[in-house]
């Protein structure tokens, strides 16, 4: 789960630190410490920190390590993190080189109280600079998230643990999986792979397989063209021998619900319970027309391929 919201948090920042007057930060709770995220330009480090160390006029990740203590000083020390009205001490720092932009973590050790920030580095900045505050309470907060010129001081909501129970989160879960559960291509795919088994005890056993898959899935998010390939290969496996493993409908489920995993454990519940609940009641349909269809043969073979190619050009179609 937690490198699973680290890479969403890196995608995120990297979509905005490309604006180079854009700087964006996360706050999130490690352990008894706070962990702050910050993403910004090569160009906009360089205005806080002399960070070329060699002065061959490009960074390096040799730069940002010569450089710890100017990037410290210059970022770190001038955008103070409080709790109660206490100064949190700062702890570790790192910076990381990523394509276009940089990437700074720091821990704070804070006390209990309100969290406010205060982003003086904004004072020696261009005026169109501005700082976009995000939390693991609610994601980018709009105007009250940002700072900007002398408005330089944002509250911050206390962050939840990683892995801590909400359920708010669990509610968004659980809707996003009745809802995609039940669109035409997830049906069609579920019912590809249901209709080959073509007996109730089969069908019933893949459906656990299903849902087990479904559950794992649900925190691992993967790129669409992998889960597709996931699928289709399931798919088209389920006809390459006349009594297909049931095992099958594992990778499928995971498949599935991988494309939409939550950012968070209790909306990874949530998703896998909406797949589950609704496809707890369809699937019987699938099973029972899989063992009707079975009695003729001669157009079973053609109803069941042809629903597993639908479920798959489906999916290309309506892959978001």
């Amino acid at each position: 789960m937690r490198w699973a919201l680290l890479a969403a948090i890196s995608l995120a920042s990297a979509a905005r630190a490309h604006d180079a007057d854009v700087i964006y930060a996360l706050v999130e709770q490690r352990g008894e410490a706070l962990t702050e995220t910050v993403t910004l330009t090569t160009s906009s480090l360089g205005l806080l920190a002399p960070v070329d160390a060699d002065g061959d006029g490009a960074l390096s990740a040799e730069d940002l390590t010569a450089r710890a203590d100017a990037l410290r000083s210059g970022v770190w020390e001038d955008m103070p993190l409080s709790a109660g009205g206490v100064r949190c001490p700062l702890g570790a720092t790192q910076a990381r080189l990523r394509e276009g932009f940089v990437e700074l973590t720091a821990t704070f050790n804070c006390p209990e109280g309100e969290l406010r920030q205060d982003f003086r580095f904004l004072r020696v900045l261009p005026a169109n600079y501005r700082v976009v505050l995000g939390s693991q309470v609610d994601g980018e907060r709009g105007a009250d998230g940002v700072a900007q010129g002398s408005f330089s001081t944002l509250p911050i909501p206390r962050p939840r643990p990683v892995g801590s129970w909400n359920s708010g989160d669990f509610q968004r879960g659980f809707d996003e999986g009745i809802s995609r559960s039940l669109r035409a291509d997830s049906l069609f795919c579920l019912a590809g792979v249901l209709l080959a088994f073509a007996r109730w005890k089969r069908g019933l056993v893949a459906l656990a397989f299903l849902l087990a898959g479904v559950i794992a899935g649900s925190f691992i998010a993967l790129p669409f063209l992998v889960t597709a390939l996931i699928v289709a290969f399931t798919l088209l496996a389920t006809f390459a021998r006349k009594d297909a493993p049931v095992a099958l409908g594992l990778p499928l489920g995971a498949a599935l619900a991988a494309r939409f995993a939550g950012t968070s454990f209790a909306e990874s519940m949530g998703l896998s319970a909406g797949f589950a609940l609704a496809w707890l009641l369809v699937a019987p349909a699938f099973i029972a027309f899989g063992v009707l269809l079975a009695r003729r043969t001669k157009r079973a073979v053609v109803v069941r391929v042809g629903v597993a190619i639908c479920g798959i050009v489906l999916l290309g179609v309506t892959r978001s």
